[in-house]
């Protein structure tokens, strides 16, 4: 898959690296109730949802600051895979 890099953000898709992360996000209630049921997810439930964006016919980005470091910022881009 492929990585898109701009001055300020680094977008490449999701390995399981991710999941400290993602779990965070997915616990947070603050976030978590604008995706989905609008309920914070166990960190089991996030990597069910890692393994669903593995498996997907649509590219998800993991989204990284312009220091390129892995952190609680992380977000999801859909994008046609092709």
């Amino acid at each position: 898959m492929n990585t898109i890099e701009t001055a300020r953000v680094y977008l490449r898709p999701f390995t399981a690296d991710d999941l400290d992360a993602f779990a965070v996000i997915g616990s947070d209630p603050d976030v978590m109730r604008y995706i989905g049921e609008g309920k914070p997810q166990s960190r089991q439930q996030t990597q069910a949802r890692l393994n669903a964006i593995y498996s997907s016919d649509v590219t998800y980005y993991a989204i990284t600051r312009e220091e390129y470091e892995r952190d609680d910022s992380t977000y999801i881009r859909k994008s046609e895979k092709g």
